[in-house]
């Protein structure tokens, strides 16, 4: 992580502080976390996820030994470093139960964890009487991202045969970059397309 800060943008982001003087910084991601921890102020922390658990995920699937191991290493660092910054923080933003609780049981921090759902609220929509044409899915997202790789290979192997079943003139569209080996395999189902 601390690598992925580009020395440029400490900068601007230092000169902008000293200038503006923040009371506080929203810290959108793990990522910019190193950003914030080096501005002495006080910290928001959105953990959209629970980063470094991607991560051990993502160890634990590579069939190469040298990838797993390298993601093994790295993983722990992402949990060290994921424990801090929310020990640094004045409050985190967490989108489910099940990551506050992974958050706070990691960073035993005293700080408190706020719940902002990832979701819509469809209670007050209508469902749709009749499709007047063929289904059409639409998936956002890079396969270059390990979880989104898995999440659209997992859906195409488990529930798109089963879409298909119902309704063979659905088709499922992802949008994204489509450079993961995961790739093909989704490319040759029937009816998707990258």
């Amino acid at each position: 992580l601390i690598h992925s800060r580009a020395a440029e943008s400490q900068l601007f982001v230092a000169a902008e502080a000293a200038a503006w003087r923040p009371d506080l910084v929203y810290c959108d991601h793990l990522s910019m976390g190193e950003y914030a921890r080096r501005l002495g102020v006080t910290i928001v922390y959105d953990a959209h996820n629970v980063e470094y658990a991607i991560l051990k995920r993502f160890a634990g699937t590579r069939p190469d030994p040298v990838t797993r191991a390298a993601a093994a290493v790295e993983w722990r660092r992402v949990r060290a470093y994921e424990a801090d910054l929310c020990r640094q923080s004045r409050l985190v933003f967490v989108v489910s139960d099940v990551d506050r609780q992974a958050l706070t049981e990691l960073s035993g921090a005293s700080v408190p964890f706020v719940e902002v759902p990832i979701a819509v609220d469809a209670a007050g929509t209508s469902p749709v009487a009749t499709l007047t044409r063929a289904p059409r899915l639409l998936f956002l997202g890079g396969l270059h991202w390990p979880p989104n790789a898995d999440a659209l290979l997992t859906f195409v192997r488990d529930m798109w045969p089963r879409v298909r079943a119902g309704r063979p003139d659905a088709t499922l569209t992802s949008v994204g970059r489509d450079d993961h080996p995961s790739a093909a395999e989704c490319r040759a189902a029937p009816g998707v397309r990258l």
